[in-house]
């Protein structure tokens, strides 16, 4: 039998793709749905909403197992959030290359904007249009998100301790 090291990095990536399951997972649940479901009713915008916010906070957990892998612990400042996304798609030197390019972070932004405001936007009324918006970027940004952070997962699961 092989011996068996311990290793972060790749408890790192394997976490990172149970992640990536995780999301491929609320991304299937728009395509239960077209997209003028999600406009048809109150409690269809509030699924599309909740579910935005899911994949989300989906994809910042995966940044923050980056930051805590390669940083130490996300960034302490008060804009954390936006801080720790531009990071991901930062190459820096010497400890860890970029996550995302920032084609890729453009989307997941939007998506970062719009978990903000559902989390903090109590009595606002979600606009179906605005909705449709944010499934159709969600949808696109998916696939090249999964890609590059199955790429630096996959990476990382190289790296010796």
């Amino acid at each position: 039998m092989a011996e068996l090291r311990p290793s972060p990095y790749r408890a790192l990536a394997a976490e990172l793709l149970d992640d990536l399951r995780a999301l491929d997972a609320v991304v299937a649940r728009f395509e239960e749905h077209t997209p003028a479901d999600w406009s048809s009713s109150v409690p269809h915008q509030a699924l599309a909403a909740l579910t935005a916010e899911l994949y989300y906070t989906g994809i910042e957990t995966a940044f923050e197992r980056v930051a805590r892998a390669f940083e130490g612990a996300p960034p302490p400042d008060g804009a954390w959030h936006v801080t720790l996304a531009r990071r991901m798609a930062l190459a820096i030197d010497g400890v860890r290359p970029a996550v995302l390019t920032e084609a890729t972070l453009a989307g997941l932004d939007t998506l970062r904007r719009f978990r903000h405001f559902v989390r903090h936007a109590y009595t606002a009324t979600l606009e179906p249009a605005r909705l449709e918006e944010v499934v159709a970027v969600l949808r696109a940004a998916h696939p090249a998100a999964r890609a590059e952070i199955a790429a630096f997962a996959a990476l990382v699961a190289q790296i010796e301790t």
